[in-house]
């Protein structure tokens, strides 16, 4: 309860789920901090009333990676699978124009990634969870990670299916 502001900390009370934050006009932002499975999460419920407050907290502990504060579902997942590797390599070939010999390098890829983050969405992929783990002692990384970059890249870009913040490639995973 005592008031504290920092990096880390900018709380000024604390609740059940969290803390408490004020917003620029001075209002109250209940703010859900959890740890659960080894994952750390701060997420603002967006309310200010404790009531709301702890309706969201329930359906966040429920499923956090699928939470959403406004209570709405998010959009349908998105696998890696052979109708969206079949889509992504058609575009590379046809509006990219790939050569032939690229085009089936990015086909073993995307099968390799596909085997990877089978029954993943890819919104919910983790860098640190999920891609680097896979490329450690893989072969040919540069161009796994050209292909899987160009994936996200597509699917934010072209298919606008993918926010920034939903893709873990970008501006973090480096083609060396």
């Amino acid at each position: 309860m005592g008031e504290s502001k920092g990096k880390s900390q900018d709380y000024v009370e604390r609740w059940e789920g969290g803390f408490v934050r004020t917003d620029a006009k001075g209002r109250k932002v209940y703010v859900i901090r959890r740890m659960i499975n080894g994952k750390s999460y701060k997420v603002s419920t967006q309310v200010g009333n404790a009531r709301a407050t702890m309706e969201q907290l329930k359906r966040f502990e429920v499923d956090p990676e699928g939470d959403n504060p406004a209570g709405a579902q998010h959009e349908a997942p998105i696998y890696l699978d052979a109708p969206l590797a079949e889509e992504f390599l058609v575009w590379n070939r046809n509006v990219k124009k790939n050569s032939h010999e690229w085009l089936e390098k990015q086909q073993r890829y995307l099968a390799w990634w596909a085997d990877h983050l089978k029954g993943l969405d890819l919104r919910k992929v983790s860098l640190v969870d999920h891609i680097k783990p896979a490329l450690k002692g893989a072969g040919n990384g540069p161009h796994r990670i050209a292909v899987l970059k160009s994936v996200y890249s597509w699917l934010r870009k072209e298919k606008h299916l993918l926010t920034v913040n939903e893709a873990p490639t970008f501006q973090t995973l480096v083609v060396t």
